[in-house]
């Protein structure tokens, strides 16, 4: 397996240089190779296991995403500039932490990504980005060093400093048993602080909502996850059920809370923030009723989320920087009119809304599906702590539906005729090009990648035969749903080129 090192490391160095010298061919090479390496890994065997395999592949998809539509970003916006290259580095950061092998790789990586992070946040140096910055370096990073060098401690009492250092990070969990209380509950915090979870959530809104939109959409889509990867590697050695209950509701009200921010927000990237929050709180949830059961559907229902939530919200990001760019506002109040104005990005925002929502066929229906079922399945087993944690995660699934639709009414709100987009005077073919279409990439995966994800978590994890009455109606409402997505971009194109009266098109 050691070719596949060789591999990743010439990718990772190809992006960084085509970064410096803005070549964009040699950094779309790198990353759609960086998704290969562990695909195949996933499929032929390799180094990485089904988790880590997964969120790398989806650092490599919101990576190049994020890659693309910088370049064109930080000349529409800043007038130049080498966003671009923070970028790249961050994403290829978060990466190289999925694909770690060992400990000091791994918390190597998360350091190194951390910093790049905080660079992200404060880009634009102003107080208010500043200020930010530092809850971020407190609330967030602080914590999760203190559970990464807790981590590192607690392997070095069982196996000596040297050896904890290049012990498998698939071995953690394991290793850990036995600890002292105080140990893992340390860990635990300083892993959901990075995943925005109460009680240390509150770094999120103002880092995402203030970064450029690319970073915003490497943040909220890849680099919380990483928490929840260091929550997924030390679970199976916490075994004290008081811990994991406290951290099942800790999750669980943090979607609740999440949900009731978002649908008081009026700047639709601090919607988007408050939304990650939700999701993250409810990933825990899943993860911590996972270990309390031994059932393996919560386990795929956080990994639906974790893969739905990357996607969506990635493209959810980058969709928010079009609006920005286009409408110099990210003000609800203020926008309205923008399905006329600009289809092509109104129905990016429209895709990754319905997978928001849960509208089949989408990855973000999966989620719900899987989440749902784990859920009841938990109140079967524990009917008073059931019934509670059933009621809050369907409270919280009912709020994303509301802000979801809220974000939508940028797009299909009050019209008002485009008054503010012709001051701009902005060649829509330009923003079309050069921004939107890379929406279009982590937006149609929470599409056409809804099969494929499906059956991969749920035959990968413990079902050994995937029965083709399952895949077959999921191919089957992917094509019809792409076939209403080519309709409604048709329809807003027209719609685009109406002149209104009285509510009608003019004959």
């Amino acid at each position: 397996m050691e070719i596949l090192y060789y591999v990743l490391l010439s990718m990772v160095t190809l992006i960084v240089i085509g970064s410096i010298f803005r070549n964009r061919v040699a950094r779309g090479i790198g990353y759609i190779v960086l998704a290969v390496i562990p695909l195949h890994s996933m499929i032929i065997g390799g180094p990485w296991d089904f988790i880590s395999s997964m969120l790398a592949i989806l650092a490599a998809i919101v990576g190049l995403a994020s890659s693309m539509y910088t370049n064109s970003y930080e000349e529409l916006k800043y007038g130049g500039g080498h966003l671009h290259i923070l970028i790249d580095v961050f994403a290829v950061a978060v990466y190289t932490t999925f694909t770690a092998m060992d400990i000091i790789t791994f918390i190597v990586c998360w350091l190194i990504a951390e910093i790049i992070g905080f660079f992200a946040i404060v880009y634009e140096v102003e107080r208010k980005t500043l200020t930010a910055g530092l809850r971020y370096i407190v609330v967030s990073m602080i914590p999760s060093d203190i559970a990464l060098m807790t981590l590192l401690t607690s392997l070095s009492m069982k196996v000596g400093f040297v050896e904890a250092l290049f012990t498998s990070i698939n071995e953690v969990g394991n290793l850990l048993v036995g600890l002292p209380p105080i140990l893992y509950i340390m860990m635990m915090l300083g892993f959901i602080a990075k995943a925005a979870v109460i009680p240390l959530h509150f770094w999120l809104p103002d880092a995402h909502s203030l970064a450029p939109a690319p970073a915003s959409a490497i943040l909220s889509g890849v680099m919380v996850k990483i928490g929840v990867y260091g929550v997924f590697r030390i679970l199976p050695s916490v075994d004290m059920m008081y811990i994991l209950i406290t951290f099942l509701f800790f999750g669980a009200i943090t979607g609740v809370y999440g949900g009731l921010l978002a649908l008081a927000q009026n700047d639709i990237k601090r919607i988007l923030a408050y939304s990650t929050i939700e999701h993250t709180g409810l990933i825990v949830t899943e993860l911590m009723v996972y270990r309390l059961t031994n059932l393996l559907i919560p386990l795929e229902a956080a990994l639906a989320i974790v893969c739905s939530h990357a996607l969506y919200k990635s493209a959810l990001f980058l969709n928010s920087g079009s609006i920005e760019i286009y409408s110099h506002t990210r003000e609800i109040s203020r926008l309205g009119y923008l399905a006329r104005e600009i289809p092509s990005e109104a129905l990016s925002a429209l895709i990754s809304i319905l997978s928001l929502i849960g509208v089949p066929p989408t990855i973000g229906f999966i989620a719900k599906l899987f989440l749902l079922v784990a859920s009841i399945y938990y109140l079967i087993i524990d009917p008073i702590l059931g019934t509670i944690l059933i009621v809050l995660i369907s409270f919280a699934i009912t709020l994303a539906a509301i802000y979801s639709i809220k974000y939508a009414t940028a797009y299909w709100g009050t019209w008002r005729g485009g008054i503010e987009s012709k001051k701009i005077g902005m060649d829509l073919e330009i923003l079309k090009k050069k921004l939107t279409m890379w929406e279009y990439i982590p937006a149609l995966l929470g599409i056409v990648g809804t099969p494929p994800i499906t059956i991969a978590i749920i035959t990968i994890l413990g079902h050994e035969i995937v029965r083709l009455e399952l895949a077959l109606p999921l191919f089957l409402s992917t094509i019809i749903f792409l076939a209403f997505t080519y309709y409604m971009y048709i329809r807003l194109k027209a719609a685009s080129r109406d002149v209104q009266w009285l509510g009608g098109a003019l004959p």
